[in-house]
């Protein structure tokens, strides 16, 4: 991975690049790794490898490891509920960097062009951490800046209900959605490609939604790309 300065956020790493960063660090630190090469988890994933398996994961070690998608939604809502971004309904070049439009969505109050007019220098136009208000659980840059990657096989149909035909031919939802619960989702065992959230400087104010689904090749590095750690108390 490469940064613009010690200041801004890491960019141009894989997931499975971040995934072995985070066991390095729990190491150095005498924590319980939570990447494994094996069903078993006897050993700690440490080269480079095919896409891991949700089943490789220890979930309850005390390591570091990439946010899974709900938990990345949930830090990015902080204490608000239904809001579009972090802090409310619009967003500006106050709140985030991200490339603003004119032509935009209505609730994108940038009144220009482009990622944020102070970090248009060279590439990428990443700004220092910590450079906009963090939201309610004190978190910064949950929209915008960079693109992070989750621990999330993508698959845009994980957690909505299966899909049938009845005796008419006519297609249902199957429970119906009133009877789904998905209670802290890992997302699919395996997949083509990855989940990462939060937009970027790049990216448009509808891709830094909180909800919003981003899905990429987990060997893919960009300069729009980084990620974020997290790890059980």
């Amino acid at each position: 991975g490469m940064a613009k300065g010690d200041a801004h956020p890491v960019y141009g790493v894989t997931r499975h690049n971040a995934i072995k960063w985070c066991n390095a660090r729990s190491e150095m630190e005498g924590r319980t790794p939570c990447y494994y090469e094996d069903e078993a988890r006897t050993a700690v994933l440490r080269t480079e490898g095919d896409a891991l398996d949700g089943r490789c994961v220890r979930w309850e070690a005390d390591g570091y490891r990439l946010p899974t998608e709900a938990e990345g939604e949930r830090a990015a809502r902080g204490g608000l509920q239904g809001q579009r971004f972090p802090w409310g309904d619009e967003i500006s070049h106050q709140n985030a960097n991200y490339s603003g439009s004119t032509r935009g969505a209505p609730y994108d109050k940038s009144g220009r062009n482009g990622p944020t007019a102070a970090y248009i220098t060279s590439l990428p136009h990443t700004a220092p951490v910590g450079s906009f208000p963090p939201n309610e659980l004190g978190l910064h840059d949950m929209a915008g800046n960079v693109l992070e990657w989750c621990w999330d096989f993508y698959d845009k149909h994980y957690g909505l209900p299966e899909l049938a035909n009845n005796e008419f031919g006519a297609v249902v939802l199957n429970p119906p959605p009133s009877a789904v619960v998905v209670k802290d989702p890992h997302g699919p065992d395996l997949g083509i490609s990855n989940v990462a959230r939060g937009g970027s400087w790049r990216h448009s104010a509808e891709d830094a939604r909180c909800a919003f689904r981003y899905d990429l090749p987990g060997g893919m590095p960009a300069a729009h790309v980084g990620f974020r750690v997290v790890r059980s108390k």
